[in-house]
């Protein structure tokens, strides 16, 4: 996105994490940050990077490739109308921490006993709220949808083949919902929010074998229900607004 002077980057990764854990080195952030400035002028403050916390497996060259595809947007600017939401999901995710009537809390995991039923007192909150970020082209139709919520992206698809689990299943039917309409073609991209202890439903069902489709597609199409109400408009003003909050940890 660029208005004047300012351009501001939002870049989406399909990883557990940028550095610290997973296979993204402690590089990233400076190598990716500091080639879009050298290269293209672009400011290291109006440069965000968020990692959908999927577990699937990334590319060697995810720095490369990174400053590839930003390069390639700055190539294809159109001009756009910008609006935001709102859409509600609250049935694919469930919160692991449950409080039990001894006082003690049970985390719910795939290698943890579980506790009985009558046990349990009261289980932690989830944030059912989908943010929406939405561009349209001047002629109307939609170029990208950028969509906000809260869940850990671990359940995999049967046969444990590499995904990027409800966030890509998510895009993926956002892009095809749009794309029915004549002559659209969208991209869709999907942001990670304060997921914390939040889990998709039925983390532990024995019963069947995770499968991440169809909480993703549910999950597009309540974005979708979210982005019809979404009006955009012509205001030409971009503000970066950068700030640290520092959140202390739990006991």
């Amino acid at each position: 996105m660029r208005e004047g002077a300012t351009t501001a980057v939002v870049i989406t990764i399909d990883a557990v994490a940028i550095a610290e854990i997973g296979s993204i080195g402690n590089d990233y952030l400076a190598q990716v940050r500091g080639e879009l400035s050298k290269g293209l002028g672009i400011d290291p403050a109006c440069v965000l990077i968020n990692a959908s916390h999927c577990h699937g497996v990334v590319c060697t060259n995810v720095a490369e490739r990174t400053v590839d595809a930003v390069r390639q947007a700055l190539e294809a600017m159109v001009p756009v109308h910008v609006g935001v939401g709102s859409g509600h999901e609250d049935g694919i995710m469930e919160n692991r921490r449950l409080v039990l009537k001894s006082g003690r809390v049970a985390d719910v995991r795939r290698a943890y006993s579980l506790p009985a039923d009558d046990e349990i007192e009261s289980v932690g909150p989830i944030d059912p709220e989908i943010g929406i970020l939405r561009l349209d082209r001047v002629d109307g139709t939609t170029l990208a949808v950028v969509h906000h919520f809260a869940c850990h992206p671990i359940q995999g698809v049967p046969g444990g083949g590499n995904t990027a689990d409800l966030a890509g299943f998510s895009c993926r039917t956002i892009e095809q919902a749009i794309e029915l309409a004549p002559g659209e073609k969208a991209m869709a991209f999907f942001l990670q929010g304060c997921c914390a202890d939040i889990n998709p439903i039925l983390y532990r069902d024995t019963a069947n074998p995770p499968d991440a489709e169809t909480l993703g597609v549910r999950l597009g199409l309540s974005t979708l229900q979210g982005l019809a109400g979404v009006k955009c408009s012509d205001d030409p003003r971009l503000r970066v607004i950068q700030r640290t909050v520092r959140l202390p940890r739990a006991d």
